[in-house]
């Protein structure tokens, strides 16, 4: 399923479209395609939004992360919730 969002950050029709995505996940278990900005470097923050909604960071794919060549914009925080979205995905 794809989740599209190009406002950094998420406005209140992004959280909400976020709670329905982590629905649907959660009863069928297909993975979550992000389609992010990646000029905006928004990814993160979806994956993040997401994982509050109940979907594990491994069953998301970020579409677009390769559009720059700023990778910092793919780089997660070090921050307790991003070093958990680094262990659930390796």
């Amino acid at each position: 399923m794809k989740f599209a969002c190009e406002r950094t950050p998420p406005d209140a029709s992004a959280h909400r479209m976020a709670a329905v995505v982590a629905e649907v996940h959660r009863h069928s278990g297909v993975p979550v395609v992000v389609h992010c900005d990646p000029f905006e470097g928004n990814g993160v923050h979806l994956v993040r939004l997401l994982e509050k909604e109940g979907v594990a960071a491994g069953s998301v794919v970020v579409a677009h992360a390769g559009d720059s060549a700023d990778l910092t914009a793919c780089a997660p925080s070090r921050t307790p919730a991003a070093s958990s979205a680094t262990t659930a995905t390796a």
